[in-house]
This record gives C-alpha cells, sequence and structure tokens, in this order.
C-alpha cells in the first residue's frame, strides 16, 4: 500500500471518495474529460452506485459524447429506476442523436408480470418479498395454533404476491444486455468481416440487445428486428459504461447536464 493510499485511509477518506471529489470539482470547472475519468473509477469500485453512472453519463454529456451518456444513464436507471433526473437527462441527450430509435424491450411475459415494478430498485423488490415469505410461514404457523378464515385464500395470496415480488427482483437484477452505438455512424455486418459491405447502419446514442460478445465483435439487434455484427470498439455496454474511453474533443455542456449529484455509499 502506497503511503498517500495509506494516509487517506487514516484520515479516513478512501480513493473512492477522493476520485469522487475529483471529478466533482472538474466538472464544475469544466474539464468533463478529468471529471470522466474519475467517475469511471468511481464506477469500476462501486459498480452497484447509481448516483455515481448518472454523474458519468453528465461528464460523457460535457465532453460532446451522447453514445456512452446514454449508456451511463441506463445503468443507473437499471440501478435505480426512480433516479427521475438519469431518465430526464437521457431523454434529452435522445432527442438529440439522429434518430431517437426506441431501445428493446424485455420479453412479452417479462412486461406482463412486472409492468408495476418498473421504477422499484431490486433491492426493494427483494426485501418485500422477503418479508412476504416471512408472513406466508408466519399465517401457516399460527394456523397450526388457531383456527382462521379464509386461510387457505390468504395463505395462497401471501404466496403469490411473494413469489411475484421475488420474481420482479430476479429480473431487475438479470436485466438484458444492452449496448449504445458510440460512434457517429457504425456498420452492422452480416459476419464478422469488415471488407464486406454494411447490412445497415447505426447511429450514435442508437440502444441494442447485445446477443453475443467476441473479443472483437458484438452480434446485437435492434427493437425492429435487424441483426448483426458490429466492431466491439464501436459500442458502450450499458452493464460497463465505465470502460468507454474517455476520447474526443471537449464541448461546452448543453442544458441536459444538470448539476453532479451526491455519492452514495
Amino acid at each position: 500500500m502506497s503511503m498517500l493510499a495509506l494516509a487517506l485511509l487514516v484520515l479516513g477518506v478512501t480513493p473512492s471518495q477522493e476520485a469522487f471529489d475529483a471529478g466533482t470539482a472538474a466538472y464544475r470547472a469544466g474539464d468533463y474529460a478529468a471529471a470522466a475519468s474519475n467517475f469511471a473509477l468511481v464506477a469500476a469500485s462501486d459498480p452497484g452506485n447509481a448516483p455515481v453512472f448518472y454523474n458519468l453519463g453528465n461528464a460523457f454529456n460535457g465532453m460532446g459524447r451522447p453514445g456512452p451518456a446514454v449508456a451511463a444513464y441506463e445503468r443507473a436507471l437499471q440501478l435505480d429506476p426512480a433516479l427521475d433526473a438519469a431518465r430526464q437527462n437521457r431523454d434529452k441527450v435522445l432527442a438529440q442523436t439522429k434518430r431517437n430509435m426506441a431501445k428493446p424491450l424485455p420479453p412479452d411475459w417479462e412486461q406482463a408480470l412486472f409492468f408495476w415494478a418498473e421504477r422499484i430498485a431490486a433491492p426493494r423488490l427483494f426485501l418485500t418479498g422477503l418479508l412476504l415469505w416471512a408472513f406466508f410461514w408466519a399465517f401457516l404457523a399460527l394456523r397450526l395454533v388457531r383456527p382462521l378464515p379464509w386461510h387457505r385464500l390468504t395463505a395462497s395470496l401471501l404466496a403469490l404476491v411473494c413469489l411475484l415480488f421475488l420474481g420482479a427482483a430476479w429480473a431487475k437484477s438479470h436485466p438484458q444486455r444492452l449496448a449504445v452505438a458510440s460512434d457517429a455512424e457504425v456498420p452492422v455486418y452480416f459476419a464478422k468481416d469488415s471488407a464486406d459491405s454494411p447490412r445497415f447502419l447505426l447511429h450514435e446514442g442508437d440502444r441494442v440487445l447485445v446477443e453475443r460478445i467476441d473479443p472483437e465483435w458484438v452480434l446485437v439487434s435492434t427493437v425492429g428486428g435487424e441483426r448483426g455484427w458490429v466492431p466491439n470498439g464501436a459500442m458502450t455496454l450499458v452493464e460497463s459504461p465505465q470502460t468507454a474511453p474517455v476520447l474526443g474533443q471537449e464541448q461546452p455542456p448543453s442544458d441536459t447536464a444538470q448539476s453532479v449529484g451526491n455519492k452514495e455509499s
């Protein structure tokens, strides 16, 4: 351990917090590349922190990189669907893209069963499911001690609602893999050969479903059913937007970049 890291620990400041503070200061100073680099470090060490990905999206947006910005906002919303600031910024960025293409939706059965949980985070769903599971067994135990009216119906309803909450928690914890086009134009090929003619083009900010990832290629499909191979470096995975390279000419922040939020531990 370096002397600097040891000193930070003694002072109660973790490297992650130091990077977050540096990112916040850089963002406020208009150095969006430095802000993105620091927020990416925090996201790598704390991948479950939605506000960090929101801040990363703001930094990418300030750099004029809508693709990685959309990916970071999408990741923030996967972790905390109630983070309306990320949703608003994502929608504003998408409105400025070439075609604002809709993203692929979950399977029909998942939408039908869990539509009510759209803005509830997975940990809250899981905790509620566990509580309902405990109530279910407590109710059965109480039924052994004294007769209860409508005990079969009540037990069945408790079990059903419990399974719905746990199922929704599982679905939220295992979202479909999405990626966002991160170049102005991204050719999509029939096979893994860039010498071929592209089947179609993606534009920066377009969101697609990831079907397979190879070392240099990604198999993707659009909401309209178009499908093909894309060079890996042209896409930003929603599950890890912090891996997007911090490149490009910095630009003044658009009105989509709201103030940087606080880091939550």
